[in-house]
């Protein structure tokens, strides 16, 4: 006879009579729940039912390691749900950085692209007001090594 459990409107697992399966599918709701709160908490962009598919590879990590000690099964499961899901939100947090660091380097390229198709008369422009503002901060800065020699004396 085999069980089905339905769980978070379109995930739908059926399990044989082992014990594994069994266990696996009494923890299913501890997954969905802890999947929607870690959705909630962290800045991912993870959807829930990948959250919840990371949370039930972590039941079957957890199901033959699991030694009735006198602990709940979903006591001793939940480290290795969590540690699924957050474990995928990291690989996708990487993923994610790439992106972002490709983005900025290619704003860096436009930006000298930028600058090799000015005008000449519009480089001349940038130049001499960069040499401006140069020689403004080099006299306000020996300004203020004068007037500390003039206080030190």
């Amino acid at each position: 006879m085999k069980s089905t459990v339905q769980c978070y409107n379109k995930i739908t697992l059926t399990g044989g009579e082992s014990e594994r399966d069994r266990l696996v599918l009494s923890a299913i709701g501890l997954v969905v729940g802890l999947a929607t709160r870690v959705k909630e908490q962290s800045n991912t962009l993870l959807e829930v039912e990948d959250l919840i598919q990371e949370g039930i590879m972590g039941l079957f990590k957890a199901a033959p390691r699991y030694a009735a000690v006198g602990a709940k099964f979903t006591t001793f499961a939940y480290w290795h749900i969590r540690s699924n899901m957050f474990t995928a939100i990291e690989k996708d947090r990487a993923v994610h950085g790439l992106e972002k660091s490709e983005v900025q380097k290619r704003k860096v390229e436009r930006k000298r692209e930028g600058r090799r198709r000015e005008s000449p008369e519009a480089r001349e422009r940038r130049l001499a007001l960069q040499r401006v503002i140069d020689k403004r901060r080099v006299r306000k800065s020996r300004a203020k090594k004068g007037a500390r020699c003039l206080s030190k004396s």
